[in-house]
C-alpha cells in the first residue's frame, strides 16, 4: 500500500483529517462551508512543526529500529530497545 493509498484510507475509513494536501479535494466535505474555511486557512497559514532539539537523535534511533524490523529483526524487541533509548534522551 502506498503512502497516498494509506492516507486516503485513513480519511475515508477513520474520518481523520487528510495528511496530504492533495487529498482535501477528493473529499466533498472539505470543499464546502464550514470545513472549506478551515482548509483555506490551513493551506494559507499552516506550517510544519519544526524538529525539536533532540529530533536528530530520536530520528536516528527510530530509523535504525525500523531498518532492523525491515530486515527481519524482532519488532517487539527492537522497538522496546528504541523506546528505552529515546526515553533516556528525553529525560536528559
Amino acid at each position: 500500500m502506498s503512502v497516498g493509498e494509506y492516507a486516503f484510507m485513513n480519511v475515508s475509513q477513520r474520518g481523520n483529517l487528510p495528511t496530504l494536501k492533495s487529498l482535501f479535494n477528493r473529499f466533498e466535505v472539505y470543499n464546502k462551508y464550514p470545513m472549506k474555511v478551515f482548509v483555506d486557512q490551513l493551506q494559507s497559514w499552516g506550517q510544519p512543526r519544526p524538529p525539536g532539539p533532540k529530533f536528530a537523535q530520536y530520528d536516528k534511533i527510530v530509523s535504525e529500529a525500523l531498518r532492523g524490523v525491515a530486515f527481519g529483526g524482532d519488532p517487539a524487541a527492537l522497538m522496546a530497545d528504541a523506546e528505552k533509548k529515546v526515553q533516556r534522551i528525553l529525560d536528559r
